[in-house]
């Protein structure tokens, strides 16, 4: 089972080089030797969380990426998306 929690400093920083304008890290999902952080414009995130704390479910949309620990160091090995 994936866990969610932070990510370790040196993952946080290689995310925030691939943020594209007003983006910003919603959430991590680890899982052994992949990390997956879950992206959402800033403006979308505020706007979303009125209906997270109305309806008590996640709402939103917004890019994925997805990294591989190798050898001791972080890679980036793919991007998606999400939405809920």
């Amino acid at each position: 089972m994936p866990e969610t929690d932070d990510a370790p400093p040196e993952l946080i920083e290689l995310a925030m080089q691939y943020l594209e304008g007003e983006e910003i890290i919603l959430s991590w999902e680890h899982k052994g030797k992949h990390s997956n952080a879950r992206l959402i414009k800033r403006s979308l995130a505020e706007k979303c969380r009125e209906s997270t704390r109305h309806f008590r479910i996640g709402a939103g949309c917004g890019r994925t990426l997805e990294f591989y620990r190798r050898d001791g160091e972080w890679e980036l090995v793919g991007k998606g998306g999400w939405i809920s």
